[in-house]
């Protein structure tokens, strides 16, 4: 049995760029349109990244701290206020729903 392959225009942008057929294939029997899919894996050979130096980050509500080469920076942002207003108000609201419609309603699940 013979089998025609027309390759799709995704394989040749894979083997243009230097990757090569690994000896993975899926193969899917298409029985409404009676036809075979193969589903092929690509392979390529990368070299290992070294990084020069490595940056550490600590995020907080209230800074960023970042140590780069041993030395230590502190930058505020000031969003304490922000998340923690955001926290009351959405906390007083879920309260006031609790009270009117009962913790689990549908009312609140589509509020929130």
């Amino acid at each position: 049995m013979t089998i025609d392959f027309e390759p799709h225009k995704q394989y040749w942008k894979y083997i243009n760029r230097g990757w090569t057929l690994s000896f993975e294939t899926k193969v899917k029997l298409d029985k409404k349109n009676r036809r075979l899919i193969l589903h092929l894996t690509f392979v390529k050979e990368v070299e290992e990244y070294k990084p020069r130096g490595y940056l550490s980050a600590d995020i907080n509500e209230n800074n960023v701290t970042l140590l780069v080469d041993d030395v230590a920076y502190l930058f505020e942002t000031n969003i304490k206020k922000l998340v923690l207003g955001y926290y009351y108000r959405r906390k007083r609201i879920q309260e006031k729903y609790d009270k009117l419609y009962g913790v689990n309603s549908r009312v609140k699940k589509r509020r929130f």
